[in-house]
């Protein structure tokens, strides 16, 4: 009861003597749960909503026989996808986080690639860990958080 309150639900429990309790939750419109994959870079964790989600790619090295590689066209890594050029980018470097001690591309073992589906096309976004699938609670932000420019 405390938890749903505290989100700003209702619990209604109704008892009728010999014929049982009846139970009604309350929950705000403003909640959604979404499907999310659970990624991973540079050790903090991140879910990404499924609904985006095209498929998931792992490059192992030696895979370069099979095609299986990634280019560089103009400085912008790709990986062609069945024939189609997918614009790689890595999600740390979207995120700003600075890691001196990261392995470049070309020199790691394996590359997790999500695929993603955008509003232009599709593009990979590369992580360093694929962890798990769950559900996660989107609630809208308050007032005074609205105006925030920093996001967790």
């Amino acid at each position: 009861r405390t938890n749903i309150e505290k989100i700003g639900g209702v619990v209604d429990i109704m008892s009728v003597e010999g014929a049982g309790s009846t139970m009604r939750l309350k929950i705000p419109l403003t909640l959604a749960i979404v499907p999310a994959l659970l990624v991973k870079t540079d050790g903090q964790c991140f879910a990404i909503p499924q609904v985006k989600l095209t498929e998931l790619v792992r490059l192992q090295k030696g895979d370069e026989h099979n095609g299986n590689r990634i280019e560089y066209l103009q400085g912008q890594a790709v990986f062609r996808l069945r024939g189609r050029l997918l614009p790689l980018v890595a999600l740390d470097e979207i995120l700003g986080i600075n890691n001196p001690a990261r392995i470049p591309l070309q020199d790691r073992e394996d590359i997790s690639i999500v695929v993603l589906q955008a509003d232009a096309g599709v593009f990979g976004l590369i992580v360093d860990e694929i962890d798990d699938s769950t559900d996660i609670v989107v609630k809208s932000l308050s007032g005074f958080l609205k105006n925030l420019s920093v996001y967790s």
